[in-house]
């Protein structure tokens, strides 16, 4: 399976269905879902850089443009807390 699980643990995963990316709430619960995820901290942290880099690339996906400076902020947040050495 892909990213070095076993085929179980990827049936177990589930992500919520946001449909939309339209509000910070919907940011704030793929930041919550990746988190709760049972999978290696290393993992975690590539996901939500993922899910930042998809932010800055595409424009603002479907966020008012007044959310996507909080929307990095916050995934950029989510990111810091799963790095090796946090920035102080």
């Amino acid at each position: 399976m892909g990213e070095d699980l076993t085929l179980s643990e990827a049936k177990r995963r589930r992500y919520p269905s946001v449909g939309a990316i339209d509000s910070i709430n919907d940011i704030q619960e793929i930041i919550d879902a990746i988190e709760k995820d049972n999978i290696p901290r290393d993992k975690k942290r590539k996901r939500l850089q993922f899910q930042f880099s998809l932010l800055s690339s595409k424009g603002r996906l479907g966020l008012k443009a007044e959310d996507v400076p909080e929307a990095k902020r916050i995934l950029k947040a989510a990111y810091q807390r799963h790095m090796k050495n946090p920035p102080t």
